[in-house]
């Protein structure tokens, strides 16, 4: 798939959870575009992030547009990250310094946007992950904080995020070859 096709393609994945959205994100969207109830949606680029957050749980089939996703997420800019955050997750994020190490258990080769804070939480995402067809590993990164979204999920933080830097790659213990 091109590139432009995998990014209509995640659009288009976006666009039916619109049907699943609750009641107060549409409410928001459609203050700000009124004519999008006679004409159909067209989403501004604050509102996609607002949606894709406010359904980022709900999408686990969004793995195939990846690279989409991540190169979208690459030239993000602070407004963006902060419409995919709740006020709470926002007031969690300010409150952490600059310089936030993530890590992202996977397999290797993985080049994800989902990590976290907590390296015990993505040595649990590595292993859950097996079997794999490569070995798995955590990734270990630094984001700068107006560079990714805080979600908080039950029982961890999220960071969505690409990293600009290299991961540094640690093998996962009793795993490791």
């Amino acid at each position: 798939m091109t590139p432009r096709r995998e990014f209509i393609a995640l659009n288009q994945a976006i666009a039916e959870c619109m049907a699943a959205a609750p009641a107060e994100v549409l409410a928001t969207i459609y203050s700000r575009h009124p004519d999008n109830r006679v004409s159909g949606w067209v989403l501004d680029r604050d509102d996609w992030f607002s949606l894709l957050s406010n359904q980022w749980a709900r999408l686990p089939a969004l793995w195939p547009y990846s690279g989409s996703l991540r190169d979208t997420l690459r030239v993000a800019g602070p407004q963006q990250y902060t419409q995919m955050m709740t006020p709470e997750e926002r007031a969690l994020l300010a409150s952490k310094a600059d310089g936030i190490d993530v890590y992202r258990g996977c397999e290797r080769g993985s080049v994800g946007v989902s990590w976290t804070t907590e390296l015990d939480v993505a040595d649990r995402f590595a292993r859950a992950t097996r079997p794999l067809a490569a070995p798995p590993v955590i990734l270990h990164n630094r984001v700068a904080k107006d560079r990714c979204a805080l979600k908080m999920r039950e029982g961890y933080i999220e960071i969505i995020a690409v990293p600009l830097g290299e991961s540094l790659v640690l093998p996962v213990p009793e795993l490791a070859d």
